[in-house]
């Protein structure tokens, strides 16, 4: 493990370029973290209150997990270079004022539990989430021991037709893509600059949910670009290609796991 860091470091000092690329095994699904026996108490207070609100919960509690030290550690290795990072995560970590990353170089194309969306999209539109929304959901969260009485937030009504708002996530019945295409035009201009460059690719805990937008891109990459060298680290789907097997490293840890433990 020691020797993979240290070569990350070298590499990651070498480069010009950092692209990163977080996959949906970095981290608990939200159906894995309202099981776990701590949150269920939490999980039937806000169904109770608004199943709607999920989303949002979901996004606080990770916040708090081990995820947290993985996140500062990613930041302290690229915290000085010319990065773009593409997160498949919906629980919104990434964007914790702690870890500094730069908002510009961030791009989650499955979204999250940041804004809201009209259930059937008829705008193409994303909006807001109220502040005293926020502020309900998280006095649910802080009471984790305590009976909530009386706590109910009915969904929000889309302004245009009366649908239903929802959160901005892939997973909405007619997903807006508008809440994240803007920083993918970024993602694509900057990668537009990554052409004869020194590039290392980092890709974490990315797996076969959606290869075509950051598995199979990064491999076609480092392919093309001479100067590149690639670090996929994951539990079980690690291994590169053919053609990139002397441009890598193929790592078989948790990269979670491999973010702390690398720096103890």
């Amino acid at each position: 493990m020691e020797n993979y860091l240290n070569i990350l470091n070298e590499k990651i000092s070498d480069a010009d370029m950092i692209l990163v690329g977080i996959g949906e095994d970095f981290g608990c699904t939200e159906k894995q973290i309202f099981e776990k026996e701590r949150y269920c108490n939490i999980f039937s207070k806000i169904s109770a209150s608004g199943e709607w609100m999920l989303p949002y919960a979901y996004s606080q509690i990770m916040r708090k997990g081990i995820e947290k030290q993985a996140y500062l550690n990613l930041a302290g290795l690229i915290k000085d270079k010319n990065y773009f990072i593409v997160s498949l995560r919906t629980d919104d970590v990434i964007y914790g004022e702690e870890y500094a990353f730069d908002k510009e170089r961030i791009v989650t194309p499955c979204g999250g539990g940041r804004k809201l969306q009209c259930d059937n999209n008829c705008e193409d539109k994303i909006f807001d989430i109220p502040d005293e929304i926020k502020e309900k959901i998280d006095i649910i969260l802080q009471e984790d021991e305590k009976e909530i009485l009386n706590v109910s937030i009915e969904p929000l009504r889309c302004p245009n037709c009366g649908s239903n708002l929802v959160f901005n996530r892939i997973d909405a019945k007619k997903y807006c893509e508008a809440g994240y295409l803007f920083m993918w035009d970024k993602y694509t201009k900057w990668l537009q600059g990554t052409l004869n460059r020194k590039i290392c690719i980092l890709e974490l805990g990315v797996g076969m949910k959606y290869p075509s937008v950051v598995r199979w891109p990064f491999e076609k990459i480092a392919f093309f670009n001479n100067k590149a060298y690639f670090f996929r680290i994951h539990k079980k789907l690690y291994h590169l290609t053919e053609e990139l097997g002397e441009k890598g490293c193929a790592v078989a840890q948790n990269p979670i796991d491999f973010l702390i433990n690398s720096f103890e």
